[in-house]
């Protein structure tokens, strides 16, 4: 909770997302005004809490939203809705994140943060992932990827998820500088 403490907060969340509800740890529904709420639909997300809360005080909540974050080109997904594709305070404060994804089987996909659980309904993959050390950003990749995995014997093994034939195309770009990604990450790791 944001000093000096409350009743309400307000966070930022994309125009083009809907929050179709919101509890707190032990399923209570949490009151909001906004992304949703067929009166208005504005870039804030007002909650209103049951009871006063401290400045420094964690609230654990679950959100359920819908809408369209991403964009394909060439068979990848890239996020266009940058920070905003997820409820977070203005001040945009490092937090922990338990993120739960429901996306197409037939795609590749990785988030930030340790992949948990990995299983299968249909034509649907249901992923979790989940961060301990708190961080101000996530974000997640999902489309016809290519896969490189590095083996690093001092430091924390470093797993590349690209799109070879994207990557190519920008290359054809007057703009563009560098060769084969592969090698090039490669290098860097």
């Amino acid at each position: 909770v944001q000093p000096p403490g409350g009743r309400f907060e307000v966070l930022t969340l994309h125009p083009d997302l809907k929050v179709t509800s919101i509890r707190n740890s032990d399923s209570t529904p949490v009151d909001f005004l906004g992304h949703g709420d067929k009166k208005s639909n504005p870039v804030p997300l007002y909650l209103q809490w049951d009871r006063w809360l401290s400045a420094g005080d964690t609230v654990e909540l679950t959100f359920d939203y819908e809408g369209e974050v991403s964009r394909e080109a060439r068979g990848y997904f890239y996020v266009t809705a940058s920070a905003l594709w997820y409820p977070a305070p203005v001040s945009r404060r490092r937090a922990t994140f338990d993120l739960r994804f429901g996306t197409p089987a037939s795609y590749e996909f990785v988030s930030t943060g340790n992949l948990t659980s990995d299983r299968r309904e249909g034509d649907v993959r249901h992923t979790r992932w989940e961060l301990e050390r708190s961080t101000r950003n996530v974000s997640f990749s999902i489309g016809a990827t290519d896969h490189i995995a590095f083996d690093n014997p001092t430091g924390p093994a470093v797993e590349v998820y690209y799109s070879d034939e994207l990557h190519r195309e920008l290359l054809s770009s007057p703009l563009a500088t560098g060769g084969r990604l592969e090698k090039e990450v490669a290098a860097d790791v």
